[in-house]
């Protein structure tokens, strides 16, 4: 069986979700049960509460797992990865990156999928910083625009690479939020 790698994905004129699979491309439909699996799989590691609210959603299906499974995988990556562009939705690590989706009911939609962080999340004072120091800006920099004191900023660094198990240092804080899609 294949991994979930190398995936991007496209919503076509008709509405349904088309994927090319490292290399092998295809029109997903609910007979795709191995690429369901392997989909609800990766969901379910990655965003556990995109999968809860959406089987809340789909819960008529329920009694049939495969219908109810497709419904899941084929809402969230419509509404996360559905456009065209020339980066991999899923990458060779298996990592997502997230694309805006011109989407014609995101004004009063009320799945927010499009929305819905995986589970790594930054706080909110992470997530004023963390784009900041994206933007090569230094703890000092940071600090005056949010008036805190350039300690500040470095323990607010510190205390998310210390919650996501990752080195602590700036630059390999914003690799992985832009790996993890949360920038």
């Amino acid at each position: 069986m294949k991994e979930f790698k190398k995936i991007e994905f496209q919503t076509g004129p008709n509405g349904l979700l088309n994927v090319n699979h490292d290399g092998v491309l295809f029109e997903y439909m609910e007979k795709n049960y191995d690429f369901t699996k392997l989909a609800m799989s990766w969901l379910e590691e990655n965003y556990p509460d995109a999968v809860k609210y959406l089987e809340g959603k789909f819960k008529k299906n329920k009694w049939n797992r495969r219908l109810f499974e497709w419904s899941i995988v084929t809402n969230f990556f419509s509404c996360k990865c559905g456009a065209l562009d020339d980066e991999l939705d899923i990458d060779a690590e298996g990592e997502i990156h997230v694309e805006h989706v011109n989407c014609p009911i995101r004004s009063f939609c009320e799945d927010k999928i499009c929305r819905m962080q995986s589970k790594y999340k930054l706080t909110d004072e992470e997530s004023k910083v963390v784009p900041l120091l994206a933007d090569g800006m230094s703890h000092e920099s940071i600090g005056i625009i949010l008036g805190k004191s350039a300690n500040t900023i470095k323990s607010t660094i510190n205390r998310a690479c210390k919650r996501f198990e990752i080195q602590m240092n700036g630059k390999v804080l914003v690799a992985f939020c832009r790996k993890k899609g949360l920038l």
